[in-house]
C-alpha cells in the first residue's frame, strides 16, 4: 500500500478544522496504547485499563465460533457469532459493515452505533477488526 492517499477529503480550512474536530482524540489513542503495553509488562489485564480510559464497559468475553463475511457494494458486511467463556448458551451475536453495528446477547439488542463495539484480544489487548475475524479468536 505505500503509506500513501490518492484523495483526502473533505477539504476545510485550519478555523473549520478547529471547530469540529474531537480534541484529544490523538492523546486518547497514545494513552491507550500505553497502557495496554504497561499492562502487558506487569502482567495486568490490559482491557481493564483500556475500560478505566475510555469509560467503556465489557460486554462479553468469549471466543468467536462463526463468521459469516460477503463484500456487497465495496463493503465487507456480514455477523459473527461467539460463546461464553464457560457458559456455551451465553451467545453474542454482533452484525458489522466494515465496523461493528449492533451487538445482540442471547437475542437482546445490548449495544448499537452510534456507541463504539470493538473486540479486544483478552490475552494481549490488541484490536480485533472486522478484516481479521475467525472462528476461535
Amino acid at each position: 500500500m505505500g503509506g500513501s492517499t490518492a484523495l483526502a477529503m473533505p477539504t476545510m480550512t485550519g478555523r473549520e478544522l478547529k471547530q469540529l474536530l474531537i480534541r484529544n482524540t490523538l492523546s486518547l489513542a497514545v494513552e491507550i496504547g500505553e497502557a495496554v503495553l504497561e499492562a502487558r509488562k506487569g502482567g495486568t489485564d490490559p482491557i481493564d485499563k483500556i475500560i478505566l480510559l475510555t469509560h467503556g464497559q465489557v460486554l462479553f468475553r468469549g471466543k468467536i465460533m462463526d463468521v459469516e463475511r460477503r463484500t456487497v457494494q465495496g463493503f465487507s458486511r456480514g455477523k459473527m457469532k461467539l460463546a461464553a467463556f464457560g457458559d456455551s448458551n451465553d451467545r453474542l451475536e454482533i452484525e458489522f459493515q466494515n465496523e461493528n453495528l449492533i451487538a445482540y446477547r442471547n437475542g437482546k439488542v445490548i449495544c448499537t452505533v452510534p456507541d463504539l463495539i470493538s473486540l479486544v484480544d483478552v490475552e494481549d489487548g490488541e484490536p480485533i477488526g472486522t478484516e481479521m475475524l475467525r472462528y476461535g479468536l
